[in-house]
């Protein structure tokens, strides 16, 4: 990897690159941090806990326009891959239509995508290919976390 450059055309090849770099490999299920993740999952459910886990929200807009359409194929390709050992464990996935919904009793993982949920506005870089949220995307995350964690603790009271 290069360091940051000057001019414009360099930093569009230097998005592009970062882009590849954190976004376009292949995961596959047998990669040792999901195995780890699996692990993690199987002692949380010996354990009884409740947890809450969410794919981190991704810049594709600007991804897409960096990359091309290759960058959401690859992205929701490993995305499958990391729910598919999730759901081996038992683990529940929550869509924006759940909001309203109780979380079931005896259920142990619950999983939010929101690889792909936020657009430009809710990041920092609306250019940018990291994560890093600003006060909009943060807020959301929060508000949505904090109604589950109370019907997580409390269910059939909110």
């Amino acid at each position: 990897m290069r360091l940051k450059p000057d001019n414009e055309r360099e930093q569009r090849l230097r998005q592009k690159e970062l882009f590849i770099y954190f976004y376009l490999y292949y995961l596959e299920s047998s990669h040792k941090e999901l195995i780890k993740l699996e692990q993690i999952l199987d002692l949380v459910i010996k354990l009884r806990i409740r947890i809450l886990l969410y794919f981190t929200p991704i810049n594709c807009k600007a991804a897409i326009e960096c990359v091309g359409n290759d960058f959401k194929t690859t992205l929701r390709k490993n995305v499958l891959t990391v729910k598919q050992a999730i759901e081996s464990k038992g683990g529940m996935f929550i869509g924006e239509d759940d909001e309203g919904e109780d979380l079931p009793e005896g259920k142990h993982i619950f999983c939010f995508d929101w690889s792909e949920l936020f657009n430009p506005s809710f990041f920092f870089h609306h250019q940018s290919m990291n994560e890093h949220l600003n006060e909009k995307g943060r807020m959301r995350i929060a508000d949505r976390f904090g109604d589950l964690i109370q019907k997580s603790i409390y269910p059939n009271k909110f």
